[in-house]
């Protein structure tokens, strides 16, 4: 009885064995295709990011500070040429229940045409956006002109912190605090 399950794992052997000598090793892309190594190398810096992050913050509308509450999950994809970034978080507005107030999904990717992070970034309301993401020597910041405001997030990580602050211009040059939030990192 015991020499049947020997001769089938002989078997298996023997086959996997045939199967990896005819099996031809994966090809280099053609000379001219794009390999993904330049994204990859770049996106690198970024690597950091990858994981839960849980915390809390403010924003201040011109109503007063309202605070909320919620988590950003940050993916590599595509074998490390993308981040994948989702970010859901929920505040008790008034007297009611907890109900989401920002449910996002981003992705950060390096174009290597342009040699420009760009970060894509869609919202639960039906927003979305392309942008520009200058990497700082600690974090990234990007802007966008939402009307006459020029509003700027710029995010800094330390250790297992991540601090992001949200500002807004009429001009360009005086800028006014009306976000912030501090997400730690789930081990």
């Amino acid at each position: 009885m015991r020499r049947k399950p020997l001769l089938a794992v002989l078997s298996w052997l023997a086959a996997a064995a045939v199967f990896a000598q005819t099996t031809p090793a994966p090809a280099a892309p053609p000379r001219g295709m794009p390999t993904g190594d330049a994204e990859r190398a770049a996106m690198a810096k970024l690597a950091y990011m990858a994981g839960r992050w849980e915390g809390a913050g403010w924003m201040d509308m011109g109503g007063g500070r309202n605070g909320f509450q919620g988590s950003e999950t940050v993916q590599l994809k595509l074998k490390g040429v993308a981040l994948l970034v989702e970010g859901d978080f929920t505040a008790r507005l008034g007297d009611r229940q907890e109900a989401p107030v920002h449910t996002t999904l981003g992705v950060i990717f390096f174009d290597a045409k342009s040699g420009k992070y760009r970060f894509n970034s869609w919202l639960a309301t039906g927003m979305a956006g392309e942008r520009n993401l200058t990497l700082t020597s600690d974090g990234w910041q990007w802007e966008m002109q939402a009307g006459p405001m020029r509003i700027r997030y710029t995010a800094s990580f330390a250790a297992d912190t991540w601090l992001e602050i949200g500002e807004r211009s009429s001009d360009g040059t005086t800028w006014q605090k009306f976000f912030e939030m501090t997400l730690k990192k789930k081990p």
